[in-house]
């Protein structure tokens, strides 16, 4: 006999909507109701009938606020708590899910405090930014949580986690340059206190350009200096003298603006990681695709929700997402000049 809501809320003495409630977590639920139904329906082998579930959705009532899902935002230890587009891709794609996105910003909370805080709000989902905090992972309680992983910052989370590929993004880089008649290439990275979680990927990225410019006859010169001093890429351009800086933001081609401005019109610039918000003016480069981060994100962490999973799971995963190429006009083509 299949088991359906009805066979558990017989076996419980609840309701069916009761159960119904339970099993999405739904806060007018007690802790220990939702425990009780979620465990029997595991024991029992429950599974949920998608038709069903779209049904519903579909006749959700105007207002529906949906289940809460905390998006944890943490501060750069160089830059701002967040990126406004990224926070407001994560709400949109988690309303579509049907859940209720709530932003907490580490700084504000205590991070002893803050797993109490959620799980008294009814919050059992949880959408995790780059972990800049050394202590994190060690103080949040997983076990309470579903949790997967959007962003790369200092420290791997013992979670599923969902990560632009940067290291695509440099190799698409460097393929471009050659193929438009660059020959002596510069990549600017910036020097940060604790190594990226995708600091493998970069790595292994940074490899295969070297083979590839090496096999092309072109000259691939590397740069990690601090983001606001200038001192140090001067030094190093004026050495190197290269045709094209791929830069990781936009600030290396300021600084050409305001310090090596006779060099501008000779010199190719390709950005890694383009903001959002700056795509109008004219740079060329790639972009993180904030949408479909998180929208990967969202679909592993509702079939963690769906499938009662809480806690570390054994075998955490790295999900890669694409940056698209925006073309502007800082990477014309051909070389200025040839």
């Amino acid at each position: 006999m299949r088991v359906t809501l009805k066979v558990l809320a017989q076996q419980l003495g609840l309701t069916e909507a009761a159960v119904s409630m339970a099993m999405r977590n739904h806060s007018r639920i007690s802790l220990e109701t939702r425990r009780k139904v979620q465990d029997l329906a595991k024991q029992l082998g429950y599974v949920r009938n998608p038709a069903l579930a779209r049904q519903g959705a579909l006749a959700k009532p105007r207002g529906y606020q949906g289940m809460p899902v905390a998006l944890i935002i943490q501060r750069h230890p160089v830059g701002g708590p967040g990126i406004s587009d990224y926070n407001t891709q994560i709400e949109t794609v988690a309303r579509s899910f049907g859940y209720k996105l709530q932003i907490h910003h580490l700084h504000e909370t205590p991070l002893p405090r803050l797993g109490t805080i959620l799980f008294n709000r009814g919050v059992e989902a949880v959408i995790l930014g780059p972990v800049f905090d050394p202590d994190f992972n060690n103080q949040f309680p997983w076990e309470k949580f579903s949790v997967v992983a959007a962003g790369a910052g200092h420290y791997r989370p013992p979670c599923h986690i969902v990560l632009p590929d940067r290291a695509g993004a440099l190799i698409g880089a460097v393929t471009r340059c050659i193929d438009r008649g660059y020959r002596r290439i510069g990549v600017v990275e910036y020097q940060e206190p604790v190594q990226p979680v995708d600091h493998r990927e970069r790595l292994g990225g940074d490899l295969i350009c070297r083979h590839h410019l090496n096999r092309s006859g072109a000259e691939y010169h590397h740069l990690t200096c601090d983001p606001y001093d200038p001192k140090r890429f001067l030094a190093w351009f004026d050495r190197v003298r290269p045709d094209v800086v791929i830069g990781q933001t936009e600030t290396p081609i300021w600084w050409c603006h305001q310090f090596r401005s006779d060099r501008l019109q000779t010199l190719g610039f390709v950005v890694l990681q383009l903001d959002s918000s700056r795509i109008s003016t004219g740079f060329s480069g790639f972009i993180e695709n904030h949408q479909l981060i998180a929208t990967w994100a969202m679909k592993l962490l509702d079939s963690e929700v769906r499938n009662f999973e809480r806690g570390k799971p054994e075998i955490p995963t790295r999900q890669l997402i694409d940056m698209p190429w925006i073309e502007g006009n800082t990477l014309p083509s051909p070389l200025p000049g040839t």
